[in-house]
């Protein structure tokens, strides 16, 4: 098998697992085929014990910063053909953990696309009378203002939760033991959408024109179980894997 013209994606999964497989079928979902053959050649790398919660580590939590081990699984991915990289996270994106990653893969003839910046350039391209967005996002996306910084550099008002709702309720949503996102993936429970009834509120109060689900648990949601106020709701994971196609 020759991969030397095949133009594969490599996709960073494991953070968490669910994530990583949305993104490989969001992308699926997204490719023109007639046939098995008209796909893109996709590789998806899912190595949740290796990868330390990101969160965990911006918020000090965790020595090992989840860069080391994610550059190392882009060196596999690049090993298999993989040209354009996908990180199927947010919180990844920080800075402290993102420029390490661009740092220790430099050498390699990959393409790491910016999830954040992607999803906000389609917010600005698509919804331009879009003056405010909510943010929802685990505390580490939150702390190291990743998504807030990039709106605001496009001219887009970022709302964001004061620190004990964000604490309290939207990350809770996705890092509850009990109930959230992460420990609860299928079904997801009630305990989440009761807080999300809240979230939607809280930006409801605020004049968000849309709400942004700003970490790819999120994407698990079904989004119909919450936008009582007709609120337009961007998943990062679809408009990520949109652009991840449109790219090749």
């Amino acid at each position: 098998m020759n991969l030397q013209n095949d133009h594969v994606i490599g996709i960073v999964g494991g953070m968490g697992p669910h994530s990583g497989l949305e993104l490989y079928k969001e992308i699926l979902d997204n490719i023109k085929a007639d046939k098995d053959q008209d796909y893109l050649s996709i590789v998806l790398a899912s190595y949740s014990k290796h990868i330390p919660d990101r969160t965990d580590y911006l918020q000090g939590n965790c020595l090992l910063n989840p860069a080391d081990n994610i550059i190392e699984i882009i060196k596999n991915l690049h090993m298999v053909g993989a040209k354009t990289i996908a990180m199927a996270c947010n919180t990844v994106y920080s800075p402290k953990i993102y420029k390490e990653i661009l740092n220790g893969t430099s050498h390699l003839n990959v393409r790491i696309l910016n999830m954040p910046y992607e999803v906000a350039l389609y917010i600005k391209k698509n919804y331009p009378m879009v003056e405010k967005v909510g943010l929802m996002t685990t505390n580490g996306t939150y702390l190291s203002k990743v998504y807030s910084d990039i709106l605001i550099n496009m001219g887009i008002e970022p709302i964001i939760p004061d620190y004990k709702f964000q604490n309290e309720v939207v990350h809770q949503i996705i890092y509850d033991s009990d109930f959230g996102i992460k420990s609860k993936p299928r079904p997801i429970t009630n305990e989440v959408y009761n807080l999300l009834n809240k979230v939607e509120l809280y930006f409801q109060e605020k004049q968000a024109d849309l709400i942004l689900l700003g970490c790819t648990e999120l994407s698990l949601l079904d989004v119909r179980g919450f936008n009582h106020f007709g609120h337009k709701i961007i998943d990062s994971t679809k408009v990520f894997a949109k652009s991840v196609v449109t790219k090749i």
